[in-house]
């Protein structure tokens, strides 16, 4: 059995093949918007993972993304 965090993940690649998916996404106006879309959009295709998984998975990017141009 997969963790959400897994699922999550497995549903990323899914967005990064789908050029439909990923503008729905990004016309999402806000972070709650963003959310509720990814937890839609990815139930809606049998992944199961929470608000709280694509939290920590923004969390995760951005502190990466931070310590890559920070140093």
């Amino acid at each position: 059995m997969k963790t959400g965090l897994e699922e999550l993940n497995l549903f990323r690649h899914v967005v990064l093949c789908d050029q439909d998916l990923q503008q729905q996404l990004r016309e999402t106006p806000d972070k709650e918007s963003f959310l509720d879309l990814m937890i839609t959009l990815g139930h809606a295709r049998g992944y199961q993972f929470s608000i709280a998984d694509v939290e920590a998975a923004l969390l995760a990017a951005h502190r990466t993304w931070l310590e890559r141009w920070i140093g």
